[in-house]
């Protein structure tokens, strides 16, 4: 039954306001990536939050 109802979502989404989201998301997650990269660089201290 999901893969009947997958194809009918992506329709959906691709359509409405949805499909806006997801390029936005594709847009700033490397953006975000980036950020992470340089954060570790910079900020050591984050690593021994994420170990808390």
């Amino acid at each position: 039954v999901s893969n009947e109802s997958s194809p009918a979502e992506k329709l959906t989404t691709e359509s409405g306001p949805l499909g806006e989201q997801v390029v936005m998301e594709n847009e700033i997650a490397p953006l975000e990536m980036k950020k992470l990269e340089t954060s570790k660089i910079t900020t050591p201290t984050s690593n021994n939050e994420r170990g808390k």
